[in-house]
């Protein structure tokens, strides 16, 4: 029998500033490795050898950038279950019994940061954005946000999911 799908959201981080950080941040870097490997003259009073800027790009900067392209927060929720987490296509999303929700809705909340964090007032987030989440609070007590881009379809979901 196939599972009954209320509801299916994949968000990725598309805010331009995040971009410009990250590109802000890594350009000075890439412009040193590339003036020094050009020029063979190094940068600064304490420059940096070429395999060391190679090895921080590919250890850092190709992670961000390819996390930012590729890093997706995926939410499903079925009659039975909801389904969240961060990753790429055909990871493994964590699960959450209906049987293990004392309450849940979806409400505006604040918070800073983006990605996964721990927050006092809510709990674990997961978010690319802020705006509204699926605040869930478990049987054990402990809570649960998961951001949204569509919380008037969430709600519905949440709806037919307590029936």
């Amino acid at each position: 029998m196939e599972k009954e799908i209320l509801f299916s959201e994949i968000q990725k981080f598309r805010q331009w500033w995040l971009w410009l950080i990250l590109i802000v941040t890594l350009m000075p870097l890439l412009g040193i490795l590339i003036y020094q490997v050009i020029t063979g003259n190094p940068v600064g009073d304490k420059p940096a050898s070429n395999g060391s800027l190679i090895v921080i790009v590919l250890l850092v900067g190709l992670p961000l950038v390819l996390g930012f392209c590729y890093f997706k927060l995926f939410t499903v929720v079925e009659r039975d279950a909801i389904y969240y987490g961060f990753g790429i296509k055909g990871n493994k999303l964590n699960e959450l019994r209906l049987a293990d929700i004392a309450s849940m809705d979806v409400i505006p909340y604040r918070s800073f940061g983006l990605g996964m964090r721990l927050s006092r007032q809510y709990g674990t987030i997961y978010n690319t954005n802020w705006g509204k989440g699926l605040v869930i609070t478990k049987t054990d007590g402990s809570k649960l946000v998961i951001g949204t881009q569509r919380p008037e379809e969430l709600k519905v979901a949440i709806s037919k999911m307590r029936k």
